[in-house]
């Protein structure tokens, strides 16, 4: 009998509101022991998944504000230049830095997050995740969030040797 997603997946869910700062999400992952987390948002209807985040979009966030920062700076820097009124970079750089805190989960998101159905075989959800080259997918009945699964199970399932029964 082949192993179905709602075989593996986490069902004791962690979710994180896309008004979240990035500092807190730091935190929790730190906390709680994660590296992601679904991002869902309250509707009138009930929740709504509007995202999903990972430490890899906080690695990399500052390093791409960081980069805009420096093509900006540049670009000041030689305007200055041009018209003769001094560096400005130094200035720009300190003010970006500062305008990086208070940022949010929604900035840094993946606002189309994979997901698959309970009943997916569970090959199925390795091959997705191998050729996306994701770490985690949401199981999803319908708008209903009802589980996540992560690499870690999919090792899981491995070292228990589970896999090779199916």
């Amino acid at each position: 009998m082949a192993i179905l997603a709602r075989d593996i997946m986490q069902t004791k869910l962690i979710t994180v509101p896309p008004d979240m700062l990035l500092s807190e999400l730091a935190d929790l992952f730190i906390h709680d022991r994660i590296s992601g987390a679904p991002v869902v948002e309250n509707r009138p209807g009930g929740p709504h998944v509007v995202g999903i985040v990972s430490r890899s979009d906080l690695v990399r966030f500052p390093v791409l504000e960081e980069t805009l920062a420096g093509i900006v700076s540049d670009h000041v820097e030689e305007l200055a230049n041009a018209l003769g009124s001094g560096d400005k970079s130094s200035e720009l750089a300190t003010t970006l830095a500062g305008q990086l805190t208070g940022h949010t989960v929604r900035e840094v998101m993946a606002t189309t997050p994979v997901s698959v159905v309970p009943t997916t075989p569970i090959k199925e959800v390795a091959l997705k995740m191998t050729s996306l080259h994701l770490h985690r997918v949401l199981v999803m009945d319908g708008e209903d969030l009802v589980g996540i699964i992560s690499s870690l199970d999919i090792a899981r399932l491995v070292a228990e040797g589970t896999l090779s029964q199916s």
